[in-house]
């Protein structure tokens, strides 16, 4: 299809659906050439307006010669950076290096002394250690060639490198968090503990699908849908490994370790594990403990000495990426009573109480990401970030450009303002123009629409509008309807309210742009003071740095997932009744 031979160009663009044409959104204009007639899909999106003159859905049609396309919404890999992925580690901890590199200056051999090289090394060190028959094979040489004066990589008692003279001032290491929609890297100095750079880009694996089920759906309808995802995300992680070492000046040699972490369904595409009954109940992963796996071995652009520490995950839909920011946030710490919340396509929830924690993971739907959203997008340049209602309307858009579309925040920010003013009520339900409540001015009334797809609210006007659509609330209300439903499960689990909660901790990138009085105003938390609301900003990325600096934060991952109760609720009894109450907004918005 056209989509697949532009993103084998390294162009990434929207295709929510993951090629199936239900989204609409992978159009591109076609400006020369021929290609195969129109669909009945795309057909569809044409009459409903959707499409434009000399526009074609790029996943419904093939080239039948060379074709010529303009990509208006598209972005490469590399040039791709989000927003909202930065990670603060303040003091941090003390680090407590994995890698352990020792320089030694050893005596020559002599017909006096014919200790084998290996052995000659282990009593420099003073330390029985094991070496692999790779590693003792470049001995012979490097000690001659370096006069005997060599540093020691070591890593887990393994002497896993050599190298020729005094490097033990060069040691560095990358946490990866591999989220669905964007991947993030951060660069260390193994030895110091500091951050030196972080990059983020899209994440490869977007071009199958915005969601993870679309992914698993993917591997298991095509025979290379497992090898395709792995490459994507292996790909995303090659470019950011390339990229961190060439803008900070450092020899690949010299990079020894990485940490990842990510959902579940990331970890099993990374590793090229079969998420297949990840997609079916009892909804069983493959593996759930922490891995160290030689990169080697996944294809990474690292040397044959580094590992990557993949972090635990916790269940089958709370993964490691959860983990990661239970450590950062010292949600294992008697801390009082809260809430951690990542919004997402999986919302995950924990809530912690001294030293015990639960927590459960809600098909939120991909709306809080822009998918499933008819005009929603990624927040990048042209999205609608935020509203705010008066008179008029009042947008902030990414970039400070023309919008083009909306984000998550700006979906929760315009359904929160509507609902406030009473354009929208407690069902939900857009109003009609001659029907509005009372008091509405003139300005926000004659931006209320009706059409073949209902009621509809222009936000943006101009020569690219943007629309509200009454499919866009009814998407944000199951979103936020299946959170608050969890939220309140794992309140009634323990015997507490709302009232008891000491704090909520918004995690992620999109977590750290909403306010909280929308998340209020349109009922996804429970009535709280706004001041106890508090973004945590990336907190999977921070632990997955904090992994990789120290071995005992290594080892308190461990000990958060294997510690960490989990409540299923696929099947919970309570779920559908405590989902159906939350669906309606409250009493005055």
């Amino acid at each position: 299809t056209l989509a697949e031979a532009v993103v084998q160009t390294g162009i990434l663009f929207s295709q929510d659906c993951g090629g199936r044409g239900t989204c609409g959104k992978c159009r591109l204009r076609l400006l020369s050439g021929a290609v195969t007639p129109a669909t009945e899909i795309e057909k569809k999106h044409r009459q409903d307006g959707h499409i434009q003159e000399r526009e074609v859905l790029a996943c419904q049609r093939q080239p039948l010669d060379h074709v010529t396309v303009y990509v208006e919404n598209g972005s490469t890999a590399r040039s791709s950076a989000q927003t909202g992925k930065d990670i603060d580690p303040g003091d941090g901890p003390v680090p407590v290096p994995h890698v352990l590199k020792q320089f030694r200056a050893l005596p020559p051999p002599s017909l006096e002394d014919q200790t084998p090289d290996l052995e000659r090394l282990r009593d420099a060190l003073d330390a029985d250690i094991a070496a692999t028959p790779g590693v003792i094979a470049t001995l012979p040489e490097l000690l001659r060639k370096n006069e005997f004066n060599v540093t020691a990589v070591i890593f887990q008692d393994r002497l896993v490198a050599v190298e020729g003279g005094d490097t033990s001032g060069e040691a560095y290491g990358i946490a990866f968090d591999i989220g669905t929609t964007t991947v993030a890297g951060y660069l260390a100095d193994l030895r110091t503990g500091a951050l030196l750079d972080s990059v983020a880009a899209t994440n490869r694996q977007a071009r199958i699908g915005a969601d993870v089920m679309t992914r698993v759906a993917h591997t298991l309808e095509d025979r290379d849908g497992l090898a395709r995802l792995q490459g994507d995300v292996v790909a995303s992680l090659n470019g950011m490994i390339a990229a961190l070492l060439a803008q900070n000046g450092i020899d690949p040699s010299r990079l020894y370790l990485l940490t990842a972490a990510g959902n579940t369904v990331m970890s099993h595409l990374l590793l090229g594990i079969p998420p297949r009954a990840l997609a079916q109940a009892p909804f069983v992963p493959a593996f759930r403990s922490r891995l160290v796996v030689p990169t080697r071995r996944l294809r990474l652009k690292a040397p044959a000495h580094a590992r990557l520490l993949v972090l635990p995950n916790i269940a089958s839909y709370v993964g490691s990426d959860i983990t990661a920011a239970i450590l950062a946030t010292d949600m294992d710490r008697p801390r009082g009573i809260r809430l951690l919340i990542d919004l997402g396509t999986n919302g995950e929830i924990v809530l912690a109480q001294g030293l015990r924690r639960v927590t459960c993971s809600t098909a939120a739907g991909p709306a809080f990401e822009g998918a499933g959203v008819r005009q929603g997008m990624r927040a990048e340049a042209g999205a609608i970030s935020a509203v705010r209602i008066g008179d008029d309307v009042r947008l902030s858009v990414v970039g400070g450009g023309a919008p083009r579309g909306i984000c998550g925040s700006g979906l929760v920010d315009a359904v929160a303002e509507l609902a406030r003013i009473g354009i929208i009520d407690r069902g939900g339900r857009l109003c009609r123009a001659e029907s509005c409540p009372a008091g509405i001015p003139r300005a926000l009334a004659r931006r209320l629409r009706t059409g073949g797809e209902g009621h509809a609210f222009l936000l943006a006007e101009g020569e690219a509008e943007v629309v509200l659509h009454q499919k866009d609330v009814r998407a944000l209300q199951l979103a936020k309807g299946a959170i608050r439903a969890g939220i309140e499960i794992l309140l009634d689990r323990w015997g507490l309210t709302a009232a008891d909660l000491d704090g909520v901790l918004l995690a992620g990138a999109f977590g750290s742009r909403l306010r909280a009085e929308s998340l209020l105003a349109i009922g996804l938390l429970p009535p709280l003071a706004p001041e106890k609301i508090r973004p945590v900003g990336n907190a999977a990325g921070l632990g997955a740095w904090l992994s990789l600096i120290s071995m005992p934060q290594w080892e308190r991952a461990a000990e958060i997932a294997a510690g960490t109760e989990h409540v299923e609720l696929s099947g919970h009894p309570a779920f559908q009744s405590r989902f159906i109450e939350a669906l309606d907004f409250p009493p005055g918005g």
